[in-house]
């Protein structure tokens, strides 16, 4: 009486098949019903989409509708109460297994009760850390100065240390650096001048000047030279040999002597 149209019709010819004085259970009604209008393939489906069930985002009673909804294609899975209630559990977050861990539970349906319980505690636990996170930025955001740029302190400098009176300080003195490389000419030793010690001018000696001849500068005269040592004894073949003489004349004395070489 409760099938209706195409599920009532069906109904019928199922009963005016089965045998005189058989009662049909409602396990072969079931069977027989699914058979007929649910095709094996969606059968199927809805089992894996129950095996792979979880909770997710959804609370524990949205979870538990979808859970009782999908179970009817896996009647295997939930044949007992506790392959039902493993089931459950499996399905469920990981927070809400960690605390239900540690419980034992009576029925499926004491299962069910405790999850609610536990669900609910854990909200309120969160919502209470927001409530504190949200104080402590509070107090801290009121108690922080604006971030920005500030210059640092100048540094203290020592002043230098009083200088002695009558202090002039020295000139910086320039370094001479050598030419560096082997294209640079190396530095020469200044040449002697051969200017004429009477005009002053270079390209002849004094003695072929052809400026009148300057009177000498009076100085001290320079002392006389200290006396050789004796010579050492000679052979006898070098003893009668004529030695040198170095005598201290001027310059006018030496030009006007014939036998003075200049």
């Amino acid at each position: 009486e409760q099938l209706h149209g195409a599920a009532g019709d069906w109904w019928e010819n199922f009963l005016a098949m089965q045998p005189a004085g058989r009662v049909v259970t409602w396990a072969q009604f079931r069977d027989a019903f699914r058979a007929a209008h649910v095709p094996k393939g969606i059968m199927d489906l809805k089992q894996r989409e129950f095996l792979s069930l979880t909770q997710g985002n959804k609370s524990v009673m949205e979870y538990l509708r979808e859970f009782n909804h999908l179970a009817r294609y896996a009647p295997d899975d939930v044949n007992t109460d506790t392959r039902k209630q493993n089931r459950f559990i499996n399905g469920l977050s990981a927070e809400m297994q960690l605390e239900l861990a540690a419980h034992s539970f009576l029925d499926f349906q004491d299962l069910v009760n405790r999850s609610v319980v536990v669900e609910s505690k854990m909200k309120n636990l969160e919502a209470e850390r927001k409530r504190k996170r949200a104080a402590q930025i509070s107090a801290a955001g009121g108690s922080q100065k604006p971030r920005g740029w500030q210059p640092h302190p100048p540094r203290y400098q020592a002043p230098p240390p009083p200088r002695p009176q009558g202090f002039v300080p020295r000139p910086p003195q320039q370094r001479v650096m050598p030419p560096v490389g082997g294209n640079q000419q190396a530095i020469r030793p200044p040449v002697r001048s051969n200017n004429c010690f009477n005009c002053g001018q270079a390209g002849h000696y004094i003695n072929q000047c052809p400026y009148p001849r300057r009177a000498p500068p009076q100085g001290p005269r320079p002392a006389a030279p200290r006396p050789n040592p004796p010579p050492r004894s000679a052979p006898q073949g070098q003893q009668n040999q004529r030695r040198g003489r170095v005598n201290h004349v001027t310059i006018e004395e030496a030009e006007q002597a014939p036998d003075v070489l200049v």
